[in-house]
């Protein structure tokens, strides 16, 4: 068995032996170790002993078989090869030998089958609080972990021991009180109640076709309850024909083998039995017993091994989602323990574009016979390319491949959806019933129909226009002629949210515009001589100076003993003159690089950079010596420097370092990055006061991003909580969580800040949190309280800064923005007023809503020119900023609007943030308008103006009133044309000749006509 490496060099299994090509010298990677070892699942074997390495490291080879349901015991397949560090290989294979079968048949129950979810690497995690949760389903976790192999759930408290919460051998799945179950019992005794520990995984169906991870639910006696939200819960279709899977709802077709109907014979390696097998029917006169599916012939007997019944049936399970059909009840084995079972057969259906659909024997162990069967039918998705070529440069559209579907609900006829796929098909689900492999479906939202607009019949491609492009044609057939199809447009957007919109329906094609990031066209990072380097998307500037340490410098270790210490845009003292970075080991030191060569320029990945270093110590392998990398990330805190490989020929050594000082954004700042949408809290940030909800009894006190204003009332909390509450109680005030601690989450389109840390003086085994759930609306709105439950305090707040808007926000440097919901014309230049003055204590306020101020009366002169100017009244200090030249913002929705002014003026509260007004419109019937001062925020000042002009209805209202208008002008017309006729005689006789010679004619065609018809 032999496979290729990542890099050019291949490793052949069965030697341990590398090169670079077939015609290179062998380098041996270790000899063969007859020792087996056995874990969780996993067969590991070692080769030791190997060649010497260029440092003198012997080379050594370890391969890792995981168990593959799918694989027979003969059958392997090297999944990949990794260097885990200088010299040191890992293999990983997957093979159906170490498959613990005892273990995984415990995960299934009822119809249901969760053994997908085992891991053979890594583990799932649950936290609550200072406990963490190591979880692996169907098995035992993997290393490295707290707790031993033989643990399936391990729970452990900060840095602490871990304790098993279930062993391995204890799973039981259950189906009880209408919900799948995974019950396990632990290996210690819980000192609360002297028991084991015990555990208890509910499983809820996830129909988005997640895999889902487990959640902390509670402990009550030492019984520890976990929610896994999956679509392994998710019950398989019922099916009716035992070759065809149906949807028993809508009874269109899933899944069709009868094509493959009929009689096969299989052999048996190095053996003279025959296996005789009816697909998706009985044998005809079988030599077996009557209604027998499977027929196993040998010298002297004839053994069932699975009946054709009315019930069996084509289900989708298996770790790889293999479609099987399963053969019960044949004649009696005998297992190994002596107890009697009835032999079963499962043939397993591979999708396999290619290959001829022959069935092949596999194995029989354990009273159950294998058999592998590949065809194209069961092939979930046609795939095509997602890349395309535009200005040299490659568009890669495949990260949007990583979800299945995508919905589309704007401008649907027949008030429908449209479900996509990009560069695939889709998959079937209950929302998407479309058969054929459809890439496009139309499905009614009322009803079970469903139509295909599109399959997968070509590449991505680059349309007239430049930009990149999907056509799926060859849908159902559509009433006007020929067959439907779907056009998709991708347009690049590095702001708006990437969702596709309907566009038009042309006939039978159905064309959308979908603007991405993915879209664009993005040079390769440009490395800068130097420590700085900026973000051209957010002009943030990365100075790694800040990084420069003067002792105590970034290490990692070395092999032999030896460790690597680095600088960052500076030298190491203790390597040598100018070097940034060595490596030290039995009293020799290599130059990885040196600090002049610095050349830092932005990573693959947003928001993180990196630093080259080269010029190093030159050998007869690093002729033009060696070099090093190190990739700085933004992280919450500092933590050390870890190396992350070397090439083959250990010239070029790669490192990763954490760090803060590299994070574009701060807590305080409230800016973050949730499924691509960048959103900006700031201006909830109150500068000299707080949001404050009262209650009966207390006073809550809330500053997001910025924390609260401490005053005597609150002696208890400080400057960094980002709520506090003030009792009449003796509680006196306390902190209900730091700025610091915060965590976002979207879910559902609500976005929720989460912040722990607070006093701990209310409950007596944690301390207070606050949960602040955001919901989109039309203004910056204000905190409502909601309870208080298991010390959390959750707080709702419905705010535009919470809005993932559907359409991109119209810039222009006029007072004329068309409303890209409605196509209303917003003329702000109709508001006759020509700017604002709002006194509210302790401001005055002045605000131009077009152009710019005006006026020397204005604070002495010192607004005339500005678009905004705010004085305070207690020190008589102005601020003014924006000018006609800075441009606004605009974001138009039904009935509001919000106008951002923006400006060059430096806020003196943030080194990168200018000051910017936010204005908000809102509908308002009544003639006259309305300005009022809503608050000052973090850089931001808050205004709002009530007008008629951004109601829905204006419009219309408008219209109508032309409308009147114009018939009164034309009723004058007609009137003065009348009196012109009438007032002479002669004239009025002539007309009224004229009308009748008129309908004189038209009574004679119309006789023809019907004489005629």
């Amino acid at each position: 068995v032999s496979t290729q490496s990542t890099g050019s060099s291949g490793i052949n299994a069965e030697y341990g032996c590398q090169g670079s090509t077939v015609t290179d010298a062998k380098k041996d990677n270790g000899h063969v170790n007859s020792t087996l070892t056995y874990s969780n699942g996993v067969i590991i074997l070692t080769y030791l002993n190997g060649d010497t390495c260029s440092r003198g490291d012997i080379r050594e080879t370890t391969i890792k078989m995981v168990c593959d349901h799918s694989l027979s015991d003969v059958e392997v397949e090297i999944d990949q090869i990794e260097e885990t560090s200088h010299c040191v290989y890992e293999a990983f294979a997957f093979s159906g030998l170490p498959c613990d079968k005892e273990v995984l048949s415990k995960c299934e129950v009822a119809g249901y089958d969760i053994s997908a979810l085992a891991l053979t690497r890594g583990n799932y995690y649950a936290t609550h609080e200072n406990f963490t949760f190591t979880i692996n389903a169907c098995r035992g976790i993997n290393s490295p972990s707290p707790c031993s192999s033989n643990t399936a759930i391990c729970m452990r408290h900060g840095v602490g021991q871990g304790v098993s919460l279930g062993e391995v051998s204890s799973a039981t799945l259950v189906y009880e009180d209408s919900s799948l179950k995974l019950k396990y019992r632990g290996a210690e005794l819980c000192p609360e109640s002297g028991q084991p520990y015990m555990s208890i995984i509910t499983f809820l169906c996830d129909t988005e076709d997640n895999v889902g991870s487990p959640e902390y639910l509670s402990n009550v006696s030492c019984i520890y309850n976990f929610l896994w939200r999956t679509k392994f819960a998710c019950k398989d279709r019922e099916v009716g024909e035992s070759c065809i899977i149906r949807d028993t709802e809508s009874g269109e077709t899933i899944l069709d083998l009868t094509s493959l109907r009929g009689t096969y014979t299989l052999s048996s390696p190095g053996s003279t039995d025959s296996y005789s097998v009816g697909l998706c029917e009985k044998l005809p006169d079988s030599e077996c017993k009557k209604d027998t599916a499977v027929c196993l012939a040998t010298q002297n007997k004839h053994v069932s091994l699975g009946l054709y019944e009315s019930d069996t049936s084509i289900t989708n399970t298996g770790t790889r989602s293999i479609t099987t059909l399963t053969y019960l009840n044949g004649d009696v084995c005998i297992q190994g323990d002596g107890s009697s079972v009835p032999y079963r057969t499962v043939i397993d259906f591979t999708c396999d574009r290619e290959e001829d659909e022959t069935p092949s024997y596999v194995s029989t162990m354990e009273c159950e016979a294998r058999i592998k069967f590949p065809t194209p039918l069961v092939c979930k998705k046609d795939i095509t390319s997602c890349e395309v070529v535009k200005d040299g440069h490659v568009i890669d559209l495949s990260s949007l491949s990583h979800s299945s579907q995508y919905l589309v609900s704007n401008k649907v006829p027949l008030d429908g959806y449209i479900y996509l796929a990009v560069c695939q098909s889709l998959p079937y689900s209950d929302t998407n019933s479309c058969t054929g492999k459809a890439a496009a479906c139309l499905t009614q939202r009322t009803g079970s129909g469903s139509t295909t607009i599109g399959r997968v019949t070509g590449p991505l491609q680059l349309a007239a226009d430049g930009n990149p492009e999907l056509l799926y044609s060859s849908g159902e057939v559509c009433p006007s002629g020929g067959t439907y199809s779907t056009r998709i447009t991708f347009l690049c957007d590095r702001d708006s949210p990437s969702v596709p919109y309907l566009v038009e329906v042309d006939g039978c094609e159905y064309k959308l515009s979908w603007y991405t990031d993915r879209a664009c066209v993005s040079s390769d990072p440009v490395p800068v001589h130097g420590c700085k380097v900026s973000d051209p998307d957010t002009q943030f500037l990365y100075d790694l100076t800040t990084l420069t340490l003067s002792q105590n410098y970034y290490q990692t270790a070395a092999g032999n003993n030896g460790k690597i210490t680095a600088n960052v845009c500076g030298a190491v003292e203790t390597c040598g003159p100018d070097i940034a970075v060595c490596v030290q080991a039995n009293g020799l030191t290599l130059s990885l690089g040196k600090a002049s060569t610095a050349t830092t320029q932005l990573a693959q990945e947003k928001g993180e950079v990196q630093i080259m270093y080269t010029g190093g110590t030159t050998t007869a392998n690093c002729p033009e010596g060696r070099s090093s990398k190190i990739l700085i990330m933004c992280c919450s805190g500092e933590q050390d420097m870890e190396l992350l490989s070397v090439s083959e020929d250990g010239c070029l050594y790669s490192f990763s370092l954490c760090s803060q000082k590299v994070c574009q954004f701060s807590p305080k700042e409230c800016v973050f990055k949730l499924n691509g949408v960048i959103y900006d809290f700031a201006p909830l940030a109150r500068r000299e006061d707080n949001w404050v909800v009262e209650q009966v009894d207390r006073t809550f006190s809330i500053n997001p991003c910025r924390g609260v204003h401490v005053d005597s009332k609150m002696a208890g909390c400080t400057e960094n909580s980002i709520a506090c509450m003030s009792e009449k109680s003796v509680l006196g005030s306390l902190s209900l969580g730091l700025i610091e601690t915060r965590l976002q989450t979207l879910i559902s389109s609500n976005i929720t800040l989460s912040y722990n840390g607070g006093s701990d003086q209310m409950c007596t085994d944690r301390s207070a949190k606050t949960e602040i759930q955001f919901s989109c609306g039309n203004s910056l709105g204000t905190p409502v309280f909601v309870d208080d439950s298991d010390c959390t305090f959750k707080f709702s707040w419905s705010s535009f800064v919470a809005c993932n808007a559907s359409t991109r926000p119209v810039v222009s440097k006029t007072c004329k923005y068309p409303n890209p919901l409605t196509k209303n014309l917003i003329d702000l230049e109709r508001i006759k007023t020509p700017y604002y003055s709002v006194d509210t204590t302790p401001y005055s306020v002045h605000f131009a809503r077009c152009g710019h101020l005006l006026g020397d009366e204005l604070e002495g002169k010192r607004c005339s020119g500005k678009k905004v100017c705010v004085k305070d009244q207690r020190n008589n200090k102005v601020l003014s900023f924006g000018t006609s030249e800075d441009g606004v913002e605009v974001f138009a929705r039904e009935d509001s609007a919000e106008q951002i002014i923006k400006s060059t003026s430096r806020c003196e509260d943030s080194d990168s943030k200018t000051w910017q007004a936010i204005v908000e419109y809102t509908c308002s019937e009544d003639a006259e308008e309305t300005a009022y001062f809503r608050g000052m925020s973090h850089c931001h000042v808050l205004l709002g103006v009530s007008t008629p002009l951004v109601c829905s209805s204006y419009k219309s209202k408008h219209m109508r009133f032309l409308f009147a208008i114009i018939l009164l002008l034309g009723a004058v017309f007609l009137g003065l044309i009348l009196f012109y006729i009438c007032i002479n005689p002669n004239r009025r006789d002539k007309v009224f000749r004229k009308i009748r010679s008129i309908l004189l004619f038209a009574e004679q065609e119309l006789n023809q006509w019907l004489i005629k018809g």
